[in-house]
């Protein structure tokens, strides 16, 4: 498999469900950015359905010219707790935009624009996803908690396997394992930037 992803993500997502059974084969991406470093990317290449979730109007433009032809639903928000609009802080590299003010200052450009915001379960029942489905890989520079807490403490969705961004918590061991989640491991582990893999244990599943 092409492995697009930045620390290894893509192997464990495929060594994952190579195990797991799929029904769906329906992934989420938040903060999808595009094909560049992409956790996703490649699923889409094996027949899945894809949801892009991306903030960045311009990136979003880009994706549309990146997935052509290869399937998947991209869709122009933010996700946060609420419906909104938020003020979207501009980087001098734009995978360090963030809807927080104080993200990575060392490049911040002093710009930012309003963008459209939900909260995931709201953009995930727009796109008609299943409750149970089988990917979510999220990385919304710093804002991953917030958006992790509100899906699991206002919805049903559980998905299979999970995917953040570890820098963007407290306690995430506290929150995943609250909501029936179990961790599998961390890539690039000893650097702070790495992701979270959690999946789903608990015997009651959610209902599709």
């Amino acid at each position: 498999m092409n492995d697009t992803s930045q620390f290894g993500e893509g192997l464990v997502i495929a060594s994952f469900f190579k195990a797991a059974p799929t029904r769906q084969r329906t992934f989420v991406d938040v903060g999808a950015f595009g094909q560049f470093l992409s956790n996703t990317y490649p699923l889409l290449e094996q027949g899945w359905n894809g949801i892009f979730i991306e903030a960045n109007p311009d990136r979003v433009e880009a994706m549309k010219i990146e997935l052509q032809g290869k399937g998947g639903v991209i869709m122009s928000f933010g996700a946060a707790d609420k419906v909104c609009a938020m003020e979207y802080h501009l980087h001098a590299e734009p995978t360090h935009n963030s809807f927080l003010a104080d993200w990575y200052p060392v490049d911040a450009t002093g710009k930012s624009i309003i963008v459209p915001v939900r909260p995931l379960a709201t953009l995930l029942e727009m796109a008609n996803v299943p409750l149970d489905f089988e990917l979510l890989s999220i990385d919304t520079e710093g804002m991953d908690e917030l958006i992790m807490r509100c899906l699991f403490e206002t919805s049903r969705y559980r998905p299979q396997l999970i995917i953040t961004e570890g820098q963007s918590y407290k306690d995430h061991a506290a929150l995943f394992g609250a909501a029936g989640y179990q961790f599998i491991c961390k890539t690039s582990a000893g650097n702070e930037y790495g992701n979270l893999f959690y999946k789903y244990t608990t015997n009651e599943k959610a209902a599709t």
